[in-house]
Formats: C-alpha cells, sequence, structure tokens
C-alpha cells in the first residue's frame, strides 16, 4: 500500500477472506483492521499508530479499537511492572509497584469486558474474547482446567484462523508456566484441541513446532511430533 501526498491510501478488499489484517510503516509500526465485508474508513498517525486510531466508518473495527486504542499503554506499562517485580526487594517500593500492576491490569480488564460486550457475536467480540485473562491455578487437575478452557476460551471458531487470536491465547497460556514446564503446558493445550475441530488443531500444532523450533528445544520438538505427529493427516487434519 502507498499513500498519496495527503497520506491517503486506499486498499480493496473484494474477494478477501473476513479476518484480520496488519499493516505495517515503513518505520515498523503497524496496525489491524478487521474486514467483515465493511466499508473502511479511519485515519490515523505514523507515530503510535494503534493508539492514534479513529475509525470513522466500521462498526466491527470500532468495536476492536475501543480495547486496542485504549490498552496499548497499559500493556507497555504491565510489562514493565511485571518484570519490575520479578527482581525488586522487599520493601514499600515493591508494594506500590505491585499495587500499581494490579490497578493497570484491572483497568485493561474493564476496557476489554466493556468492548467486547458492545456487540455480541461479531467477529470484533470473538477475536476480542481470546484476549481475557485465564484465570485458573496452574496446580489444578488437568480436568478442572480442561472444563475451564472449553467454557471460556472454546478454539472451535474457524474464521478466527484469520487472525492471531488462538496463537495470542497459546503464548498467554504458556506464560502461566516456568519455561520448564512448557512441554506439559503444550501438552495440555494439544489435548484440548484434538477434541474439537481437526482444521484448528493441525494450525495450531504446527504454530507450536514453529515455536519450539525458534526456541530450539529440539528434544521438545521431537517429542511432540512423536506422540501427535500421528494425530495429523497428510492434508492436515486429524485422522480418523
Amino acid at each position: 500500500i502507498t499513500t498519496n501526498a495527503n497520506g491517503e491510501f486506499v486498499f480493496n478488499f473484494t474477494n478477501q477472506q473476513v479476518g484480520l489484517y496488519r499493516i505495517h510503516a515503513d518505520n515498523k509500526d503497524y496496525f489491524d483492521i478487521i474486514y467483515s465485508g465493511e466499508n473502511i474508513r479511519l485515519e490515523t498517525s505514523i507515530r503510535n499508530m494503534k493508539s492514534s486510531m479513529k475509525i470513522l466508518e466500521s462498526a466491527e473495527n470500532q468495536q476492536l479499537y475501543a480495547y486496542v486504542a485504549q490498552a496499548e499503554l497499559a500493556e507497555y506499562k504491565i510489562g514493565i511492572l511485571r518484570e519490575l517485580v520479578k527482581i525488586y526487594p522487599q520493601g514499600e517500593f515493591l508494594t506500590a509497584a505491585e499495587k500499581e500492576l494490579g490497578k493497570e491490569k484491572a483497568q485493561v480488564n474493564t476496557c476489554l469486558d466493556k468492548a467486547i460486550k458492545q456487540k455480541n457475536g461479531t467477529f470484533a467480540s470473538r477475536y476480542l474474547s481470546y484476549f481475557r485473562e485465564i484465570n485458573f491455578n496452574i496446580s489444578e487437575s488437568t480436568d478442572k482446567k480442561m472444563n475451564f478452557l472449553s467454557r471460556n476460551f472454546p478454539m472451535n471458531d474457524l474464521e478466527l484462523l484469520n487472525s492471531n487470536a488462538y496463537h495470542h491465547f497459546i503464548v498467554s497460556y504458556l506464560k502461566k508456566y516456568e519455561p520448564s514446564e512448557y512441554l506439559n503446558a503444550v501438552r495440555e493445550i494439544l489435548d484440548y484441541l484434538k477434541q474439537g475441530n481437526q482444521e484448528i488443531f493441525s494450525k495450531m500444532f504446527d504454530y507450536v513446532l514453529t515455536g519450539f523450533e525458534s526456541m530450539e528445544r529440539y528434544d521438545d520438538l521431537y517429542q511432540l511430533s512423536v506422540e501427535y505427529g500421528n494425530s495429523c493427516s497428510t492434508d492436515g487434519n486429524l485422522k480418523t
């Protein structure tokens, strides 16, 4: 996409699938938009493209940016505070940092819930639901965790494969565990996905393998391939 002298551009989505599309700028910043058949008009700044976003036309993207535009700065602050509380010694400053972290997380969760509830059933609502916090104790039984996932993160929506919703969920799930426990955490996810849609399982299995390869966890990658590889047929679907 190339802008004109006024910084304007037009893109034709004809024959494109419903889904989330990412627009990258030359400065390596980016913003996401949802295409679901609507006309889309927007404006933003080349600096802070997401937080500066104004959706002039498109209910889906107004719903999306009711969360994204508000949450970007808060998520940045949460990332810093999380690292800080991990390493800072006990004392008043640590207590204040933990309090601030809780405050920022609560604000993000409130903003997310409001955006999801703007209109149920839309692509934006279904997409944003996978950005909710995964609230369970990792020491709970596998059955309890699977029941929690089935109620809150069904992962059975094929349209969401045209987005990063499921990828975000998997990363968030792993973040609840120590790196030494990633293999077992991934087993939980894959066992859960095997119960559902075959195409979603296959694509997420590929995503997990790529992630372990990028982390150079080749032993774990091999183990997962042995345990779950036979669950996939050559066309990417589960074997029956």
